[in-house]
């Protein structure tokens, strides 16, 4: 294993660690890589010398402190699978209601002008459309819409904070 992949499974090993902690770790352990290969040793060998990566990690991670380690907010991941439900939602919804309506009416039976009309009395305008309830198409949509604000509320309280 080259000192490249050591380094790329090592950050992959510590992805619970918080960043800069996890890049102090890993510049740890290319130098001590970097050391053994100028005291004669191949790169490879260098690197199979310092053991199993997920082993180095574990003991890395069983020494460091509680604060050290990134915090999943779960809050912020419910809401945003949350967003990411609703968004599903809307886009079947809307592509199945799309599709049975040209599957089922076609263009002169969703709309139609009609005009009555005599020479010896008034006319009328008739405009007939299909009429679509303010059902579950909208209340989703602004369902949806009103989970990514609180979404994007939160994350920005959230960085204030900081």
């Amino acid at each position: 294993m080259t000192k490249k992949a050591f380094c790329k499974e090592l950050n992959r090993a510590l992805k619970k660690v918080k960043r800069k902690e996890r890049a102090g770790c890993i510049n740890q352990y290319e130098e001590l890589i970097s050391d053994l290969m100028e005291n004669g040793m191949s790169e490879e060998e260098a690197v199979n010398s310092l053991g199993n990566v997920k082993d180095i990690a574990d003991d890395l991670m069983q020494n460091m402190d509680q604060d050290k380690f990134v915090k999943r907010d779960k809050f912020l991941i419910a809401l945003v699978t949350l967003d990411v439900i609703l968004m599903i939602i809307n886009i079947f919804h809307y592509l199945v209601n799309t599709l049975l309506d040209s599957i089922f009416f076609s263009e002169s039976e969703i709309s139609s002008i009609g005009v009555i009309g005599g020479a010896d009395g008034p006319t009328s305008i008739f405009v007939a459309a299909k009429i679509t309830s303010p059902s579950s198409v909208d209340a989703m949509v602004v369902a949806m819409v009103c989970a990514m604000v609180v979404t994007v509320i939160y994350v920005i309280v959230k960085k204030r904070k900081k």
